[in-house]
């Protein structure tokens, strides 16, 4: 079994296609086909289902890819640094909507005061997105409000926000409610989903209550804006109604029996190498996030 034979692999894992892989690999199908009996025939598995003209990976398949992308990984940064790799470094960062309105920028004001040789790029989605990037190895880390459990993935947690409850000035809403009567509210909130309607639904359901919004929403400024408008009741991160309250575009409503809490977290694959630089970043990140934290 060779470096090669794991490229090979790698390729046809993420082909799903012999013939694909092939093609992209500049060989023969037949030479791809030989190479995964081969290693079937190393490991005493079977690495693939072949079911009609479709191929699947099998349980010890999946293992071994994730074992594959990290031993490719590690083989990629080792020979990129004993042959003189030095210098600049890249980072490649995802963030869902949320984590990119309330603390994408000064995050990469920090990162790069805190590692000035790495060249950071960010991809911006919902965490669907995010996670499915970072699973097929497009990011090195990602910062998320909500993560799903999956194999080869850790997800730190990073710190908590509280949310306000907020509508405009003059909107028809005491200001004070049980959770019971904010659920009556017409209710302004994010996709089925997001970390902050998961947030909201968490809270509903301790209390027998179901959310029926006016209106949903993938971003928290879209929703923001109705709620200046008067449409309705909306549950957003603090950090980002504290100018439109402070400014008298929105009026605070307190919960008297309920608290609106979000968490954010760090995820990144767990056997992918992670360089120093990449260390560094993750320290940074860490270190920012805990700033960050309400005291």
């Amino acid at each position: 079994m060779t470096l090669r034979h794991l490229q090979i692999f790698k390729t046809v894992c993420e082909k799903m296609s012999v013939t694909a892989a092939a093609e992209a690999l500049g060989m023969t199908q037949p030479a791809v086909s030989i190479a995964v009996r081969e290693l079937e025939g190393f490991y005493g598995v079977r690495l693939f289902d072949r079911i009609g003209r479709k191929i699947y990976l099998t349980e010890p398949g999946r293992r071994l890819q994730a074992d594959a992308e990290a031993i490719l990984s590690r083989f990629a940064a080792s020979l990129e640094s004993i042959r003189g790799g030095a210098g600049e470094s890249s980072c490649r960062i995802g963030a869902n909507a949320t984590v990119a309105e309330c603390f994408l920028a000064p995050l990469l004001s920090a990162l790069q005061a805190a590692v000035p040789s790495t060249a950071f790029s960010v991809f911006i989605g919902n965490s669907r997105e995010i996670e499915q990037k970072l699973s097929e190895n497009a990011l090195d880390l990602a910062l998320l409000d909500t993560v799903g459990e999956a194999a080869n993935r850790t997800a730190e947690p990073l710190c908590s926000d509280a949310m306000a409850v907020v509508c405009a000035p003059d909107f028809a809403c005491p200001d004070r409610l049980t959770v019971a009567a904010l659920a009556a509210q017409p209710l302004l909130l994010r996709e089925k989903g997001s970390g902050g309607r998961s947030c909201v639904d968490a809270v509903l359901e301790t209390h027998d209550c179901k959310a029926r919004p006016r209106a949903e929403g993938a971003t928290n400024l879209g929703l923001l804006r109705l709620a200046e408008g008067g449409f309705g009741v909306t549950v957003l991160p603090a950090s980002l109604a504290e100018d439109a309250l402070a400014t008298g575009r929105l009026r605070r409503i307190q919960v008297t029996d309920g608290a609106f809490f979000r968490r954010y977290y760090l995820a990144y694959l767990t056997q992918k190498y992670r360089s120093p630089a990449l260390e560094r970043v993750m320290e940074a990140v860490r270190a920012f996030f805990a700033a960050a934290e309400p005291r």
